[in-house]
C-alpha cells in the first residue's frame, strides 16, 4: 500500500483503509476487531467465537 505523508498522518490513512476493508469481508463481524498502526504496520486484535472469523482474520 502506497501512503505518503508524515508517519502519524500515513498510519492514521492506513488505519482508515485497513478499516474500510474490513467492513467489506461480510462474514466478519467487525465490532469486535481493533486495529493499531504504528510505522506503517498494522497489527490487529479481536476476540473471535467461531471458525469463519478465526479463518480470516488468520490470513
Amino acid at each position: 500500500m502506497d501512503v505518503k505523508g508524515n508517519s502519524s498522518a500515513r498510519d492514521a490513512r492506513i488505519d482508515s483503509k485497513v478499516n474500510v476493508a474490513l467492513l467489506f469481508i461480510g462474514k466478519l463481524n467487525t465490532f469486535n476487531a481493533n486495529t493499531d498502526v504504528e510505522k506503517g504496520c498494522v497489527l490487529m486484535t479481536s476476540k473471535v467465537d467461531i471458525d469463519v472469523d478465526k479463518a480470516i482474520t488468520t490470513e
